[in-house]
């Protein structure tokens, strides 16, 4: 079973960034993605986490714990551009989009 640390390092590689980019990315020490990576870090601080997980859009469930997909479907930004928007609409409308969304899916498995 892989660790946080190896999670990271798959999860970078499956985006095709040099630690480097993702320590930029973090705003971290190119040395300390090293450290996550290799597991001399032990512990890995909720911001830092967080902010891992939001430029590798991967799950922080599936970073930390290893449960789940690395890749959890709300996280793709089309999906949070449509959550975006939703949010400034009434609960009618939220319905109406609800539904039009169901229609829309129930089409595309014929």
């Amino acid at each position: 079973m892989i660790n946080w640390n190896q999670r990271i390092t798959k999860a970078r590689e499956a985006k095709g960034w040099k630690k480097s980019e993702l320590a930029l990315s973090v705003g971290v020490s190119n040395a300390t993605v090293s450290d996550w990576e290799s597991g001399v870090i032990k512990k890995l601080e909720g911001g830092n986490l967080l902010k891992i997980c939001d430029v590798l859009n991967i799950s922080p469930r599936w970073l930390q714990f290893g449960e789940g997909e690395m890749v959890e479907q709300f996280n793709h930004p089309k999906i949070q551009s449509v959550l975006r928007a939703m949010l400034k609409l009434s609960e009618d409308k939220k319905d109406i989009l609800v539904q039009m969304s169901t229609a829309l899916a129930e089409q595309s498995k014929k």
